[in-house]
């Protein structure tokens, strides 16, 4: 999605899926009732650390509430491809982590074929808080992945802009330099691309054969 950005004179590119984090948090519950006071992130991130890059085999496809990007299809569905009885709950947790990062590898694919130059991901949100899902997405990508010092996003990136608005600093870089601060880099793993360079292929086609 390609809009007008708050900022004048400049554009704003969105690309949506609608189960990150939630992804992992339906798993979680699935599989046992939430424990008061345990990030359900954090208990399947230890899971996930113990399974190898691509699972052993099993891929995730994300769409479990329909999808935006990269397939605009409000009946799109979820699944895991390739379960066999030799997969445990780290395989789950980890094919549910790379098929959030393979879907947004397609969304960045999107972008990068309009001719938009991507150096760097940064991470927000409750993802951006396991150690595991972060080197993945570093490992997808292909490129550095930086985790920001604060992992929320939207409420302020809307009081930056307030700020500006209210007169608190003269332009949105201005407030963004002051206020932004940028936390480690992770790089991928040279040892781990040809094996996702494989799953992300596989995980394209599972759109297609999965939607009849």
């Amino acid at each position: 999605h390609v809009m007008c950005h708050a900022v004048p004179g400049t554009w704003h590119a969105m690309g949506v899926m609608l189960a990150g984090g939630g992804a992992l948090r339906w798993l979680a519950n699935a599989v046992a009732p939430l424990t008061p006071g345990v990030d359900p992130i954090e208990a399947l991130s230890s899971h996930a650390a113990a399974s190898p890059p691509g699972a052993r085999g099993l891929l995730f496809a994300p769409y479990l509430y329909g999808e935006r990007m990269p397939h605009n299809d409000p009946h799109a569905t979820a699944a895991f491809v390739g379960l066999t009885g030799a997969h445990d709950i780290g395989d789950m947790a980890r094919a549910v982590m790379e098929g959030v990062a393979f879907n947004l590898r397609e969304i960045l694919d999107i972008t990068r074929a309009t001719g938009t130059p991507v150096a760097e991901m940064r991470l927000i949100g409750g993802g951006a808080r396991s150690d595991t899902w972060t080197q993945i997405l570093a490992d997808i990508y292909a490129m550095p992945v930086v985790r920001m010092e604060s992992t929320e996003g939207t409420a302020i990136g809307a009081a930056l802009l307030a700020s500006v608005g209210a007169g608190s600093f003269a332009s949105v870089r201005q407030a963004t330099e002051a206020c932004v601060r940028v936390g480690a880099i992770v790089e991928p793993r040279a040892e781990t691309l040809a094996t996702y360079a494989e799953q992300y292929e596989r995980f394209r086609q599972l759109y297609g054969v999965l939607k009849p």
